[in-house]
């Protein structure tokens, strides 16, 4: 009796930070996809608006690809750093992949505007604060806080409201991402503990920055290819594909931002765990892929109506893509559900395998389906690539599930 007591006050315990952290997403989905992204479309040709879609892919892919996998590694060797009562390490690898970022983001926005202005810097300063809020919101997820981390989205909302009235006085596009995530780093700042971790090196370096590096890069490739349809669709169908791929699939995409904080929630439980069957595994592939299926039935039957409201100048071009762009977009939400299996209990090994594979596959499919049948070709190549991704994600983990039960491990 007292067991299922506390089986049931831990799943009370998940469910409620899975709703804290789905509001506090939807928060910024509401800033960024409700307001601000619609209110630059209005206000800017289809042509510059997609090469703003593109740009911002590349920040953010950036910043999110550096930060979100040294948030990763804190949560899976923190109990390590705990029991040998150490503290150090994170600090001074996160100095180092800022610079990385500043580099990165400074070459890249150099190639889109061929000069040194403004905007380069503040997509740098931009680039660098998502960095900062993708790692140190780890904080919240160590000490299972996860009301700090939507009073953190509840800050940047504000911060984006203040950069649209700024926006909306200079027609300066950049201040509402900017001023968003300003707040948003300002609150995380004061309230999260690693924040102020001792520059020193510890005897846990080398394993924390082997399993980062290794994290990091199929955390590049997974982001990637979060952003890979501006990346491929602007070289060759131009910037204004961009724009009406952008809005047909804007409603899918929307879904898997606000999925997203499911399998970080999954992951701070999962690496309190030592074991997980196979049989519960795939019951709660079942339970994703049903939420799934209602994510998309909901865009179906309520979405049109809706990106018509937000997209008016754009959803007529955008509308023959509609079911199958937001198709592929909840398959590959879909197969993010299984990540934090695979990064728990799977070796580390797999998730560059995985990666690569998803990429050769995307690149083939997506180049010939664009030379061949244009956004079409792109739209069914997409979805393609996301179910390989999902068949080879289920075959890894099943097939290390099955060998752990079969070890006794």
């Amino acid at each position: 009796m007292k067991l299922n007591q506390i089986m049931l006050s831990s799943n009370k315990s998940i469910f409620k930070d899975f709703i804290l952290n789905i509001i506090a997403s939807m928060i910024f989905t509401i800033a960024t996809q409700l307001f601000t992204y619609p209110y630059l479309s209005r206000i800017m040709s289809n042509n510059h608006y997609g090469i703003l879609l593109t740009l911002m892919g590349v920040i953010n892919a950036i910043g999110v690809a550096l930060g979100n996998p040294l948030n990763n590694t804190r949560i899976l060797l923190q109990s390590e750093y705990d029991k040998k009562k150490l503290e150090g390490d994170y600090n001074i690898i996160f100095l180092g992949i800022s610079i990385i970022d500043i580099i990165i983001v400074f070459i890249l926005t150099a190639i889109f505007f061929n000069d040194t202005n403004s905007i380069m810097i503040g997509c740098t300063i931009i680039s660098l604060l998502i960095l900062y809020r993708s790692y140190y919101s780890a904080s919240y997820r160590i000490t299972i806080n996860y009301k700090k981390n939507l009073y953190s989205s509840i800050c940047g909302f504000s911060g984006y409201f203040l950069g649209l009235c700024l926006t909306h006085i200079t027609t300066i596009w950049i201040f509402p991402f900017f001023f968003g995530e300003l707040f948003s780093c300002i609150y995380i700042f004061f309230t999260a503990h690693i924040v102020h971790d001792n520059f020193q090196v510890t005897e846990l370096l080398r394993k924390s920055l082997m399993k980062y590096l290794l994290i990091m890069f199929a955390a590049i490739l997974s982001t990637f290819m979060t952003y890979m349809d501006r990346f491929f669709i602007y070289p060759i169908l131009g910037a204004e594909q961009v724009s009406i791929y952008m809005v047909a699939s804007f409603l899918g995409k929307t879904a898997g931002i606000i999925m997203t904080p499911i399998t970080g929630v999954l992951l701070t439980y999962y690496a309190k765990e030592n074991k997980l069957t196979i049989s519960r595994f795939y019951k709660r592939m079942v339970l994703f892929l049903g939420l799934s299926f209602l994510f998309y039935l909901v865009i179906l039957f309520i979405g049109l109506p809706i990106t018509k409201f937000l997209y008016p100048t754009i959803i007529n071009s955008a509308l023959p893509y509609f079911a199958i762009a937001n198709l592929a977009s909840i398959v590959f939400i879909l197969g993010n559900t299984i990540q934090p299996t695979l990064l728990k209990f799977c070796h580390t090994k797999w998730q560059p395998i995985i990666q690569i594979s998803y990429f050769l596959t995307y690149l083939s499919l997506s180049v010939t389906g664009m030379r061949q049948q244009g956004l079409w070709g792109f739209c069914y190549a997409v979805f393609t690539a996301n179910i390989i991704r999902i068949l080879l994600m289920l075959f890894i983990t099943t097939f290390t599930l099955y060998n752990s039960k079969k070890k006794g491990d």
